[in-house]
């Protein structure tokens, strides 16, 4: 069935909806004709590195109803299943769609993307009835846990950090790597194990994964260090209308925030992500000696087009690493 494409509804300018109807999605908006499978054609949407697949190749996605709306991604393809079609380009003709038929997308090769360790941040507050405890029962209260942090960073490594005066809701901070989250449940059963763990609150948990960025940033080596003095600490999550927005448009605004970033070399940065995972979409670290290189980055950064997509960013955790002993002392 025909369908005048003034009757089509633009959704985004890559992205034409047929009220009613499935969606027949050009890479930019023009006509389609029907092809038939074996048909050869560079424009065919369903082209891609291969000539015209069967319905084999494909996976159902899911049933239309006429009161439903589908946008297919750039590349993607509309199958009709009762007889193997697919749609390429013809300025003549009008875009086509079929009412109710089963929606099928082409399995697309998914690039590489590099993963690495999963990623938890805890954060404790410790009640006042351990302060209450006599000299002794607290000494060995700390030396326990302190003891049982050792023993559990020896397998996978555990950074502690202390938010005493920084912050008035959290004492300690714990980070630890791991390629398996079992680790994180392990290490939690342990601390809630020991003396000092039945005075421990953890009002903040976060839980991430390093992976290779989706931007090109062309920044240079990363910096061998690990040794900074303070690491500041944040969840990240975007607006809907940032992921709206094509992968060009995002890369070129990401372009000025790397541009600024590069001119604090001082502030080491690092991003896991949280997409799925937790609460929050990314998690944001920042190594530096200083705290005010990073007042000045961060002011930088509010003036890049990209701020404005940034939904949430807090609570905002400022601590100092220290060794776990230690971080135990400040806190009793």
């Amino acid at each position: 069935m025909g369908v005048n494409a003034a009757t089509a509804r633009i959704i985004t300018p890559r992205m034409i909806a047929l009220p009613g109807l499935n969606l027949i999605e050009p890479d930019i908006p023009g006509d389609l004709r029907l092809g038939t499978v074996g048909e050869k054609g560079s424009n065919c949407l369903c082209r891609s590195g291969l000539d015209f697949v069967s319905p084999s190749d494909f996976s159902i996605i899911s049933s239309i109803s006429r009161s439903n709306l589908v946008l297919l991604g750039i590349g993607d393809i509309c199958l009709n299943t009762m007889k193997p079609r697919c749609y390429t380009r013809k300025t003549s003709a009008s875009i086509i769609a079929q009412r109710n038929p089963l929606l099928y997308v082409l399995h697309k090769k998914m690039p590489d993307i590099e993963y690495g360790n999963f990623v938890k941040i805890s954060l404790f507050k410790l009640g006042q009835g351990f302060r209450l405890l006599d000299a002794d029962e607290r000494e060995q209260g700390k030396q326990e846990f302190a003891a049982a942090i050792d023993e559990l960073s020896s397998t996978h490594q555990i950074l502690s950090y202390s938010t005493v005066g920084t912050r008035a809701d959290a004492d300690l901070m714990l980070v630890q790597d791991s390629p398996s989250i079992e680790t994180f449940h392990a290490t939690a059963k342990r601390i809630n194990g020991t003396l000092m763990g039945r005075y421990l609150e953890q009002p903040y948990s976060y839980l991430s994964i390093r992976r290779k960025s989706r931007y090109k940033h062309g920044g240079g080596a990363a910096d061998p260090r690990d040794d900074y003095k303070y690491l500041i600490i944040y969840p990240m999550t975007k607006t809907r209308p940032w992921y709206e927005r094509s992968m060009e448009d995002r890369q070129k605004m990401m372009n000025d925030h790397f541009r600024v970033g590069k001119k604090y070399p001082m502030v080491k940065i690092n991003t896991t992500y949280a997409f799925g995972l937790d609460d929050t979409e990314f998690v944001l670290g920042f190594e530096m000696d200083d705290p005010s290189d990073f007042v000045s980055l961060v002011m930088d950064l509010r003036e890049v087009p990209v701020a404005q997509y940034t939904a949430t960013e807090i609570p905002i955790f400022t601590t100092i690493r220290m060794p776990i002993a230690e971080a135990l002392d400040a806190m009793t």
